[in-house]
This record gives C-alpha cells, structure tokens and sequence, in this order.
C-alpha cells in the first residue's frame, strides 16, 4: 500500500501531562487502526469500518485528539455510501498521525 509522505508541517497538538505515559501507545494504536480499515475497505467489510471508526470518533478528542475525532466521524458517516470519500479520508487520518506533534502542558 502506498503510504502518504510526511508533511514537512508538524501538527502541534496539546496533551495534558497526565496522559504522557498513554500517548505513545494510544497513537501506536490508531496508526495500526488505519491499516485495519484500509484492509476492510480494501474487503467491502464496510460494518467493520464504521464500527472502528465510530470507536475513534469516541475516543480522539478523550485524549486530545479532536482532528482524530472529526474524520473518524467523518468515516462513519460516508461509509455505507462514499468509497472515494473513505479512502481520502484514511489517507489524511494517516497523514495526521504521520505529523502530529505532541506538546505536554
């Protein structure tokens, strides 16, 4: 699969220091979920995909993430109706995660 070039602009999002320990993981997580839903809209498995995405659109913005919950809103809601609109979609999640830069207050 064709992987979005990194932005040479960082996105600078920021994290309560709370959460510092459950970042890396939590991103490592979702950057894995992309891969999932690629796989699933790749095999018409259109259930599976709504269903992770409404999972990111319920959590992202829990951690600081509000861009993660916009489009995995955004994925749930086209996904029985709008393949292109999908696949871009992933494409700038990817993208995000690829630039996102964390900053801890």
């Amino acid at each position: 699969m064709n992987q979005p070039s990194p932005s040479p602009d960082k996105i600078p999002v920021l994290i309560p220091k709370e959460l510092k320990s459950l970042i890396p993981g939590y991103l490592a997580d979702r950057r894995q979920d992309v891969e999932r839903m690629r796989g699933f809209l790749a095999n018409d498995d259109i259930t599976a995909l709504k269903n992770l995405a409404h999972m990111i659109k319920g959590s992202g913005a829990s951690y600081g993430f509000e861009e993660l919950s916009f489009l995995g809103g955004v994925l749930e809601a086209v996904a029985s109706s709008e393949r292109e609109k999908m696949k871009s979609t992933l494409e700038r999640m990817a993208r995000y995660l690829d630039n996102v830069e964390i900053e801890y207050i």
